[in-house]
C-alpha cells in the first residue's frame, strides 16, 4: 500500500492460526497481514482474549497474557486487565476492532480515557440475528445487545461490508451518517482465476455443476429456499452442498451431493470444474465464501438481499433475484443451462475479474485511507 505511515496501530478481535474460518474470521486476519504487510505501522499488533471458557481459568481471561508472532509481528492473547495494560504500552492512534467480540468494551474504554480513535467492522447486527435468527438465553442476548450499542455509541468509525448490512442496523441503532462508511470485504489471492476459464461441461459432455455452502444457522434461509426449489422442479444441474452439518436433507436427493467444508486450497481446486455458485440467503451482509467463488469463475446466482449483490450485474457476470422466487431461480439455471459455449465461458471471465476489484490489497488500502482520516483527526 501507499498512501503513508501510520503510528501504532492496535487490531483488536478473534485471531486463528488455522486458516478454515468464518467471514469475520478471516476478515480479522487479513485485514491484519496485509496492512503490516504493507509497512504502513512502525508497530502494528494483534490483540484477542482467552475466548474458550473452558480451556481457560477465570484468572487467565482477567490477568493472563500469552504472546506470539504472526508474520514477524506480534500477536497477544490477553485477560481483560492485561488488554488495558497493553493499550498503554502501545499508546496507539487507532485501534480497530475487527469484529464484534464483548471484550472489546475495554478498547472503548482506553478510547474514551486516551486520545485515541476506535473503529468497527460490524459484519452483521447482533441485535437482530439474535432476535430472528438464532436460539439464545434472554441474558446472553441482552449482554450482546449492551456491547453492540456501546460500540455503535463511542467508535469514532462504523465500517459496514455492504448497504444491507448498513440499512439493518439502522432499524435498530442510530448512526450518524458521519461516522459510517461501506467498505466491501475481500477475496484471497488463491480463488484469482489465473487459468484461462473454460467451459469443461461442454468438453466432456457431463451436466452443469453448482455450488451451496452451508456453514451455520445463518445459512438456513438459503438452504430453506433451496429445497423449496428442488421439491417444485426436476433439476438438470447437479448441485454440491459443502457442509459439516449432518442430516442437512432429511434423506438422499437426487442430483445433490453432500461434502464437507475443506480448506482455500482444496476449496479453490475443488472449484475448477464447477459452473455456478448459489448464494440464495434472505440474510447475508456480505458473504466472502460467495465472493471467492466468483472469482474462481463460478457463475453467482445471488439473492438481492445479499450484501454482495451489488457487484452483480444481471446476465453480464451472475444473475440477481428475490429471496424466494423459485420461479425466477429455475428459469435463471435453465437459461445457464442452455446456454452455449461461448455465451457460458464469456459468463464466468467476466465473474472472475470481481477480484481486480475485491483483492484483500485494495480493501486494505480503503480501510488505510479512513485510519489515515481518523489520525489527521487526532493529530489536529
Amino acid at each position: 500500500m501507499k498512501t503513508g505511515k501510520i503510528n501504532n496501530i492496535v487490531f483488536a478481535g478473534r485471531f486463528e492460526d488455522k486458516e478454515n474460518l468464518s467471514g469475520p474470521g478471516k476478515f480479522s486476519k487479513r485485514i491484519f497481514e496485509n496492512y503490516h504487510v504493507g509497512g504502513n505501522s512502525e508497530n502494528p499488533v494483534f490483540i484477542q482474549y482467552f475466548f474458550d471458557g473452558n480451556k481457560y481459568s477465570s484468572g487467565k481471561k482477567l490477568f493472563g497474557l500469552e504472546e506470539s508472532e504472526h508474520v514477524g509481528f506480534k500477536v497477544y492473547r490477553a485477560g481483560l486487565f492485561k488488554f488495558y495494560k497493553l493499550l498503554k504500552q502501545q499508546r496507539p492512534e487507532i485501534i480497530h476492532i475487527t469484529a464484534f467480540e464483548r471484550f472489546s468494551l475495554v478498547a472503548l474504554l482506553y478510547k474514551l480515557l486516551n486520545s485515541t480513535k476506535a473503529v468497527y467492522t460490524s459484519h452483521g447486527t447482533l441485535k437482530y440475528e439474535n432476535a430472528e435468527l438464532k436460539k439464545l438465553p434472554f441474558m446472553y442476548k441482552l449482554k450482546d445487545s449492551i456491547c453492540e450499542r456501546l460500540l455503535f455509541r463511542f467508535s469514532d468509525l462504523v465500517v459496514f461490508p455492504s448497504e444491507q448490512a448498513s440499512q439493518i442496523s439502522a432499524k435498530y441503532y442510530k448512526l450518524a451518517d458521519r461516522r459510517t462508511t461501506i467498505i466491501p470485504n475481500g477475496i484471497d489471492s488463491i480463488f484469482q482465476q489465473t487459468r484461462q476459464v473454460t467451459d469443461t461441461a461442454e468438453q466432456d459432455g457431463r451436466p452443469l455443476k453448482a455450488v451451496f455452502i452451508y456453514k451455520n444457522v445463518l445459512n438456513d434461509s438459503g438452504l430453506q429456499f433451496l429445497k423449496k426449489y428442488l421439491q417444485s422442479v426436476d433439476s438438470k444441474i447437479k448441485i454440491y452442498v459443502i457442509s459439516d452439518t449432518e442430516k442437512i436433507f432429511a434423506g438422499s436427493e437426487p442430483g445433490i451431493e453432500i461434502i464437507p467444508l475443506m480448506s482455500a486450497e482444496k476449496l479453490a481446486e475443488f472449484y475448477r470444474d464447477k459452473d455456478i455458485f448459489l448464494s440464495l440467503n434472505e440474510y447475508d451482509t456480505f458473504s466472502i465464501s460467495t465472493a471467492e467463488a466468483i472469482a474462481s469463475g463460478l457463475i453467482p446466482v445471488v439473492t438481492r438481499q445479499t450484501g454482495i449483490s451489488r457487484f452483480i450485474k444481471n446476465e453480464v457476470n451472475g444473475f440477481t433475484l428475490e429471496f424466494g422466487d423459485t420461479q425466477t431461480l429455475g428459469g435463471i439455471l435453465n437459461k445457464i443451462y442452455t446456454m452455449n459455449k461461448n455465451d457460458r465461458s464469456i459468463m464466468k471471465k467476466s465473474a472472475a475479474k470481481i477480484y481486480s476489484t475485491l483483492n484483500w490489497n485494495n480493501i486494505s488500502e480503503l480501510y488505510s485511507k479512513q485510519y489515515i482520516r481518523l489520525c489527521g483527526e487526532v493529530n489536529d
